[in-house]
């Protein structure tokens, strides 16, 4: 489904002479997803335990 979306939408693009980034290489990704949340939610996330609490 998703590849039909993609060959749809880049046959549109051609059409109408919108450029059409080559892909990148899957090397070029980190792995890491960074989200921001407000501080409230942050706030209330549990702690770890200290390192003072497992001596």
């Amino acid at each position: 489904m998703i590849r039909e979306a993609m060959r749809g939408w880049i046959s549109v693009a051609l059409e109408d002479g919108i450029p059409v980034p080559e892909p990148k290489p899957d090397e070029d990704y980190s792995g890491k997803f960074v989200v921001r949340v407000p501080r409230s939610l942050h706030r209330s996330w549990p702690k770890p335990p200290s390192a003072k609490a497992s001596a």
